[in-house]
């Protein structure tokens, strides 16, 4: 609802209250002195006879009071019908001729204030009988005052709910506004759909109209072309594959010679020294590598002559124990020397997991009897990995360019498969089949891809010579 328009509702109804309790007041009055008219009249008549005997008496005094006080030149009887006069001009909003009566004045402030009390009738106030003493002023306000309260209320209300139908209505239109771009595209969408579907109507339209025959011809011209096509095709695939054939068979012969020349250089790697003795003292040996080379306390060395190559199997004549580091000198005890040699200075010392600027990266396949006991230890090859990472190498699980070097135990041992008298007795007896199976085939398929890749391989003795680990290897609860 505008504001003006509300302001000025109200101006008008504020107006109109007034209005009525100054017409009901007045009525009330007039309605209090009419009805006490005629005794007013009566007594006014009686006073005229006894003025003269009453003047001094309290009776006089006791009526004078119901009047009001008088002037000199005025009487009660006078006083009271101007209180009726400006009673009666008060209600009917303008001046009261001097000629009515009191009792014409008063009949028509009845007449003006029922009248205008009865225009209530559309604020839903119903006044079914007018008595002074029952229809008050206050009664008649009270019930327009809660009517305005309830019409101030419907205003709120009604106002609270156009803002909320506004806001759907506009969340409303901003969803079809969407829904509408929507369907436009879908329309769009389908509308090209149907070009296309058109489009291909009228190709194959004018395909049926061919005769059977330019058909016939073109489909023959097709299938000779595929024909010839795979003539050819087979020709160029069957000297691709005489080609291939000889390729393969000078690769295998390059093979072979390359294989002659580079197999003794495969452990390459594994023949070179990490340092050398630089002092003897009875069974402690001084070596030139320490800290600044990541040597530290507890790392193993196989002791080589220095006048003769390292021995293919890769046994020193001898294996120490660093016990002691400094920046650039290290000490190490013997752990085993060769009978009938000796340690001299200038010998080299080396060890196949320790490097001093790199990582060697080690996978590790097969069964493991590290114990001496006969049977495959369930643990070893995690043992073996925890060596090899303690001494700064690394394990991986499947061969690579990248890896070093190959450690393999015994083949794996390849059980039956279970029968079904032997699956009652043992359940667990198709999982242990399949557990060895694919311990067996993950050997085989790291030996081939080591030898494909020509990546050193050791089995376990050539392995614990090559880091001077094979005394200690010996003794229990060293892995």
């Amino acid at each position: 609802m505008p504001a003006t328009r509300r302001n000025e509702s109200n101006a008008m109804l504020y107006a109109l209250i007034t209005f009525i309790a100054v017409s009901i007041i007045a009525t009330v009055f007039a309605v209090v002195y009419y009805t006490k008219h005629e005794t007013q009249r009566t007594a006014a008549i009686q006073a005229k006879e006894e003025l003269s005997e009453l003047a001094t008496t309290s009776q006089w005094r006791d009526r004078a009071k119901i009047v009001g006080t008088t002037t000199r030149s005025q009487t009660y009887l006078g006083n009271a019908v101007d209180y009726v006069h400006r009673l009666a001009a008060v209600v009917s909003g303008g001046p009261v001729p001097e000629d009515v009566s009191a009792q014409d004045m008063i009949s028509q402030s009845f007449a003006k204030v029922k009248e205008t009390i009865n225009k209530l009738v559309w604020a839903d106030i119903q006044i079914d009988s007018f008595d002074a003493n029952s229809t008050g002023l206050t009664t008649v306000l009270n019930r327009l005052n809660e009517k305005c309260h309830t019409w101030a209320d419907n205003v709120l209300d009604l106002s609270r709910k156009l803002d909320e139908l506004n806001k759907q209505y506009a969340s409303s239109q901003q969803s079809s506004y969407a829904k509408e771009q929507e369907l436009s595209d879908e329309v769009a969408k389908y509308h090209n759909q149907v070009n296309g579907i058109r489009q291909d109507y009228n190709d194959l339209q004018a395909l049926l109209k061919k005769t059977t025959g330019e058909q016939v011809q073109n489909l023959s011209a097709r299938l000779q072309q595929a024909k010839e096509l795979q003539q050819r095709t087979g020709n160029d695939l069957m000297k691709t594959q005489a080609e291939l054939h000889a390729t393969q068979g000078k690769l295998q012969k390059a093979e072979a010679q390359v294989q002659k020349i580079i197999a003794p250089q495969m452990d390459a790697a594994a023949f070179e020294p990490d340092g050398r003795v630089i002092l003897v003292n009875n069974q402690i040996i001084h070596i030139n590598i320490g800290t600044d080379d990541r040597v530290y306390p507890g790392l193993t060395f196989a002791v080589y002559d220095k006048s003769e190559p390292v021995p293919e199997n890769g046994r020193g004549k001898a294996e120490i124990k660093v016990f002691d580091v400094q920046k650039n000198v290290s000490a190490a005890k013997v752990l085993n020397i060769q009978p009938g040699t000796g340690i001299v200075v200038d010998d080299i010392v080396a060890n196949l997991i320790w490097d001093s600027t790199e990582q060697n990266i080690f996978v590790i396949a097969g069964d493991f009897d590290l114990n001496k006991d006969g049977e495959p230890d369930f643990d070893a090859i995690d043992r073996l990995k925890k060596l090899i990472d303690k001494w700064g190498g690394e394990t991986a699980d499947e061969v690579s360019i990248d890896t070093d070097f190959v450690v393999l135990g015994q083949a794996p041992r390849i059980l039956r498969e279970p029968s079904p008298e032997e699956l009652e007795l043992d359940p667990m007896a198709t999982q242990k089949y399949e557990a060895a199976k694919q311990r067996r085939d993950r050997y085989d398929q790291v030996k081939n891809e080591a030898k494909t890749l020509w990546v050193p391989v050791f089995n376990i003795d050539r392995f614990f010579y090559f880091i001077g680990y094979k005394t200690l290897a010996g003794e229990p609860d060293t892995l």
